[in-house]
């Protein structure tokens, strides 16, 4: 190892006097033992994921460093000549003790407090930090004086702050003051609170003097029992929440006559979850609350009942009860919805939660494993244009006079007991998309794109005359493609992947493709020859086929196709036959663009 760093100093020894950034190979160093006197050019040395596990003294010759970035390695301790880095700014950093004389430090992205010298929350007191900064294991803060001595109220470039104790800790008695001793410049605009097990939040997160504040992560506080302060907040459009066992409301007093009625004015975004307690937004419905949140996202709130939100846009709920289901309707501004995953074995949704949803646009709905039909009121929204239903498995029928007439793009997937679905009728349809999915016994005309996976007969082609985009794959049973597919005179692309019976393409079926830019043939192992109806593509521009290694030739009629690029990857007969100006098929592409073979 000691060979190693001499090498790899030696390999840099030519640039030292103009080097200034150097970073460290990964994992090559197990200690930055080596001088560092020859490089005192450096301004930025980044030893981020080596092994390293001590710092030679000889790092304070570097007087022109500027960032040292010692994250994820394995040191613990600075020697003491890390003072003389007079111009050190950023040093990113794991564990490690911070000296007082380090004043030039702007940047410290991570310090852990601990009980020795050097690792007490009060040695960031003189730093004039900026940027971000996490500070761990709060737990070893003794009182609220400790805590204020670290002035973070009086480092005005600080725009991160993340904070947190350690997961697991019982410790209650001092976590309350220790928070509040920890109030923050104005200048703040986000903060991150961790582990912390008071049951409230200091006045200070509150305070409208944090005007720039605008984003906050709450994560693991299970005794909390308000958020009161925070919705005084005049420019919060950021609320995450997770694992707040004891919160009931997200706003939970009563106000008077004289006391604001809106609250969170500014907010954008809401994510809740893990919030088992959690019963409503808030408890005084005179209040107005979240004027401007457009999404939201729910994830294991089992008591959640939602209000009118006036301004939601897209909701996201992920394990959900049918209470919540119910309260959907009362969202008639949403736009897109996402429900994934129940543990509730829920059979049918409720039949009014689709309800009032007049300009929903988009829907999902993903693993309900025993989900048998969808809501009747389904087609009654007349502005949903687009429907992905996945691992939904129970899945039994998906009627036509379901599914509304603005429908644009329709994705099944893996709806296993959906035998088979007739699509006809949906005149606006441009996109389906079924992975794994049910017979095909009608399409619309109006088709754009179709992708078809893991079908057991191809579907109907005949009508689709404005089709675009083909993709089929896997299909095992597929030996031919069919001479519907010279119908498709529209169709610009064609993807066929995984189609393992495929033997050759039909003169036939492709003749009529005389739009189609692109072909792809990928993974088809009993694939011999391309079909001399290559020559009819007389605009195709891309022509790709890989792992197809019985392929073992080219048809003659690619001569006449002067605008092709072939790529060929993974056809070990094709490519021997390709090569150029040796092998038996070169002359039918020389007069090609570069051939890419490999």
């Amino acid at each position: 190892m000691h060979d190693l760093v001499h090498d790899l100093a030696q390999s840099i020894m030519g640039d030292e006097c103009r080097l200034r950034t150097y970073t460290f190979p990964d994992r090559v160093v197990s200690w930055l033992s080596f001088e560092f006197t020859k490089f005192s050019s450096f301004r930025v040395l980044d030893a981020s994921g080596t092994y390293a596990k001590q710092l030679s003294p000889s790092i304070g010759s570097l007087k022109h460093l500027r960032c040292l970035n010692l994250s994820r390695t394995h040191i613990c301790t600075l020697p003491k000549a890390i003072c003389d880095l007079w111009n050190l700014q950023i040093l990113n950093s794991h564990r490690l003790s911070i000296s007082q004389e380090l004043t030039c430090l702007k940047t410290l992205s991570f310090f852990v407090v601990g009980k020795l010298k050097g690792c007490q929350l009060s040695e960031l007191k003189d730093l004039d930090l900026g940027g971000q900064l996490r500070v761990e294991n709060l737990e070893r803060v003794g009182n609220l004086m400790d805590a204020q001595r670290v002035n973070f109220i009086g480092k005005p470039n600080l725009r991160h702050l993340d904070l947190s104790w350690e997961s697991g800790c019982e410790l209650r008695e001092n976590v309350e003051q220790v928070l509040e001793g920890l109030k923050r410049h104005p200048n703040l605009e986000r903060l991150g609170i961790r582990n912390y097990n008071g049951t409230h939040f200091p006045l200070w997160m509150g305070d409208s003097i944090l005007r720039n504040l605008s984003d906050i992560t709450l994560s693991n506080c299970p005794n909390c029992l308000q958020l009161l302060p925070l919705g005084q907040l005049p420019s919060l459009r950021w609320l995450s929440m997770d694992t707040m066992n004891a919160l009931e409301y997200i706003d939970n007093e009563f106000h008077g006559r004289a006391a604001a009625t809106r609250r969170f004015l500014s907010l954008e975004v809401l994510k809740i979850g893990g919030l088992l307690n959690l019963t409503g937004l808030f408890k005084d419905e005179r209040i107005e609350l979240f004027p401007r949140l457009h999404k939201m996202r729910i994830t294991n709130c089992p008591k959640l009942m939602l209000p009118c939100l006036p301004s939601l846009k897209e909701l996201r709920i992920v394990n959900c009860s049918e209470v919540l289901l119910s309260s959907i309707s009362n969202l008639s501004t949403l736009i897109s919805l996402d429900v994934v995953f129940d543990n509730h074995a829920v059979v049918s949704f409720p039949e009014k939660m689709l309800q009032n949803l007049t300009v929903l646009e988009t829907l999902k709905i993903r693993g309900y494993t025993k989900l048998k039909v969808l809501p009747k009121t389904l087609a009654n929204l007349i502005s949903l244009k687009s429907i992905d239903i996945d691992d939904c498995p129970k899945l039994e029928s998906l009627l036509e006079q379901s599914l509304p007439q603005s429908l644009q793009r329709l994705k099944i997937e893996r709806c296993h007991e959906l035998k088979s679905v007739s699509l006809q009728h949906l005149s606006g349809l441009e996109t389906f998309d079924s992975f794994w999915g049910p017979e095909l016994r009608s399409l619309p005309a109006s088709l754009i794109s179709l992708n078809v996976i893991g079908f057991v007969s191809f579907p109907v082609l005949q009508n689709l005359t404005a089709l675009e985009s083909l993709k089929i794959e896997p299909f095992n049973k597929l030996q031919v493609l069919p001479t519907a597919l010279a119908n498709l005179t529209s169709l610009k692309s064609l993807h066929i992947s995984s189609c393992s019976e495929l033997e050759s393409l039909p003169e036939q079926g492709l003749r009529g493709l005389q739009s189609l830019r692109r072909l792809e043939i990928i993974n088809c192992c009993k694939l011999k020859s391309l079909s001399e109806g290559l020559q009819h593509l007389i605009v195709l521009e891309k022509l790709i086929v890989s792992s197809c290694p019985k392929l073992g030739s080219l048809p003659a009629g690619i001569q006449s196709l002067t605008k092709l690029h072939l790529d060929i990857y993974s056809c070990p007969e094709l490519a021997r036959r390709c090569e150029k100006g040796k092998g038996e098929d070169w002359y039918k592409i020389a007069h090609l663009p570069p051939v890419y073979i490999r």
